[in-house]
């Protein structure tokens, strides 16, 4: 039983980081397609 808990532990940290770093991906691309848009306007 505690190895379970320590493996779906360690699988929900890694999914959580994964997570994490897609939606700072996203926040980082949409601020650079502001930045692209006012620099075409």
């Amino acid at each position: 039983m505690k190895d379970y808990k320590k493996l779906s532990k360690e699988y929900f940290n890694k999914q959580a980081s994964i997570y994490i770093k897609s939606i700072l991906f996203i926040i980082l691309s949409m601020e650079k397609l502001d930045v692209i848009m006012c620099q075409n306007i």
